[in-house]
């Protein structure tokens, strides 16, 4: 069965595929909108111009790539492929390092007088005693390079692991605060990726968002983004943090990080002619430019259209900061516009049927939320590769030969990689006088 499973797995062909479908799976996860990472705007939008693949995309699971099964399936695959070949490797460096092997191609004959002379040259190179028969003995100089290859190989073992690990148990969530907004501790969050083992992401403890502090350069480009947290823990005690794109918090097992989205949020009321009133929120992204307003269309199950927003940080398009803020609204109808108005804060204005007003304007920045077991593995996994390749690259393995066989001394060379870099250390021996 193990051998039918290695000519199997094995094969060049086998091998070649399973990378083509991994790094296929990886351009899937940049090239189509993943369900965790996507808001559900863009996700929509990139579903109803994508929606002949729709189907086949969500059958793959191609939306949420790195817990789907197909992903799974050929890592779990592409492991056992990686175990098999890692046995053999083992098993290809312990017979090197212990078998006493055979004599090399590279050879010259002496007299077996010249014996400890020849053996004194051969260890001032930094050559020692690796094995001895009756009548071989075999001195080796950075015998661990033989180990370069299984090392290498057990390092990508242990990283397709701990991927495999992580995509079952991984537990990830993202969230929209405003300031000042307490999200409850035992609520789920309202966007999550959870591996197939793993249960819905619920947060253990409460958090607020205290403050939010973006800052830009000259250009418009986003300098740095800080959040100052509450942590509020289940016996009301609080704990105060800061977060930044580079600055990570963990609580409870638990990684918060900064988003880069942030952006304000504006209170609206919409009054009907019936003086009926209703309470909305729009998140709106920061501008990327100081002249150049946000977008984001809003569809609420309260009224029967969709609100098309758009602000700028101000006004006068002279600054990226919030100096003046102006929110300009149009109510859409199967496409067709049937109200307008630009409002700053406090402002009123008619939108359509409705009677608007501005209420509030506040920020609001994305948290992200992880739980991952398996990234120690990874981690660990790919300081094996890199050792692996060391011993590879930078610790060839090269060994000298001797053999008595009557009054002849034979004096044997190989190296294990990269011969023609070391096959001096052969001729030196061979040209020095005084031991013929």
């Amino acid at each position: 069965m193990l051998t039918f499973l290695k000519r199997i797995l094995l094969r060049r062909k086998t091998v070649l595929s399973l990378i083509v479908l991994l790094l296929v799976l990886i351009m899937a996860d940049v090239l189509i909108p993943q369900r965790y990472l996507s808001g559900q705007e863009s996700l929509s939008s990139w579903q109803q111009e994508n929606n002949t693949l729709l189907l086949m995309i969500q059958f793959l699971g191609l939306d949420h790539v790195f817990t789907s099964l197909l992903f799974l399936a050929t890592m779990s695959v592409f492991l056992l492929a990686l175990s098999l070949s890692t046995w053999d490797q083992t098993n290809l460096a312990r017979k090197r390092t212990i078998d006493c092997g055979h004599m090399p191609k590279n050879r010259f004959i002496l007299p077996a007088t010249a014996f400890n002379a020849v053996l004194s040259e051969i260890r001032k190179k930094g050559y020692r005693f690796q094995r001895r028969t009756t009548e071989t003995i075999r001195l080796s100089k950075n015998p661990w390079g033989y180990w370069g290859n299984a090392t290498l190989h057990l390092g990508m073992v242990v990283v397709a692991s701990g991927s495999i690990l992580v995509a079952l148990t991984q537990q990830q969530g993202r969230l929209n605060l405003s300031d000042l907004e307490f999200f409850p501790a035992g609520a789920s969050l309202p966007f999550q990726e959870n591996g197939l083992l793993a249960k819905e992401f619920v947060l253990p403890f409460g958090i607020r968002l205290d403050q939010v502090k973006p800052d830009f350069w000259e250009n418009d480009k986003t300098k740095s983004l800080v959040s100052q947290i509450t942590i509020i823990n289940q016996d009301q005690s609080e704990i105060h943090h800061e977060l930044g794109i580079n600055k990570i918090v963990t609580m409870a097992g638990i990684r918060i990080y900064q988003k880069e989205t942030f952006g304000n949020s504006f209170y609206l009321v919409l009054t009907d002619q019936k003086g009926k009133a209703e309470k909305f929120r729009l998140d709106i992204s920061h501008p990327q430019k100081r002249t150049e307003p946000a977008y984001r269309d809003f569809s609420f199950p309260e009224i029967p259209y969709t609100i098309k927003a758009k602000y700028l940080a101000d006004s006068a398009g002279l600054s990226i900061y919030d100096v003046d803020p102006l929110l300009s609204l149009r109510l859409s109808q199967n496409d067709t516009i049937i109200g307008e108005v630009d409002l700053r804060l406090r402002q009123q204005g008619k939108l359509g049927p409705y009677q608007v007003e501005l209420l509030g304007i506040s920020r609001w920045a994305g948290l992200a939320f992880a739980k991952l077991h398996g990234i120690s593995l990874v981690f660990l996994g790919f300081f094996l590769i890199i050792l692996g390749a060391f011993l590879v690259y930078c610790t060839p393995p090269r060994e000298f030969y001797l053999q008595q066989q009557n009054d002849s001394l034979t004096i044997g060379w190989a190296a294990g990689r990269f011969p023609e870099l070391y096959i001096h250390e052969f001729d030196e021996l061979h040209n020095l006088q005084g031991i013929k």
